[in-house]
């Protein structure tokens, strides 16, 4: 079973959780070695099954919107992004515009829940949520 749980970006809580997969050479790789951040903007949603962190996505709220950016999905689990994107909306759809800047191969993913595409560069594509 998946839990995902929500912590402030400056929780000491979130970095138990997230620090030994945003410091992971592997996972860095996979975010083609752009960092991680956070800062007091940032809601982050962290999916754990049996105590082990296996996604995140970090959301930035910029005025009305907020942007998940960054993310990371064990093995590019579906149910875990699944989860990960359901409790993102049900904490944020109400106050924020929905944008999520994705990887062009999880386009489909994003793009079968409602995202719509606005921007597309090399090796990222940045959705917005319908209404």
């Amino acid at each position: 079973m998946i839990v995902v749980e929500t912590v402030e970006g400056t929780d000491k809580k979130l970095y138990k959780l997230v620090a030994h997969l945003v410091m992971d050479p592997n996972v860095l790789k996979q975010n083609n070695n752009y960092p991680f951040k956070t800062s007091e903007k940032f809601l982050w949603f962290i999916a754990r099954r049996k105590n082990k962190t296996i996604g995140f996505f970090p959301a930035e709220r910029k005025g009305n919107s907020a942007v998940i950016n960054n993310y990371y999905v064990e093995k590019n689990d579906p149910e875990v992004y699944d989860a990960l994107l359901r409790e993102a909306r049900k904490e944020l759809e109400e106050k924020y515009t929905i944008h999520v800047v994705a990887m062009t191969e999880h386009k489909e993913f994003f793009t079968k829940h409602n995202m719509q595409p606005e921007k597309t560069w090399t090796k990222y594509i940045k959705l917005i949520m319908a209404k």
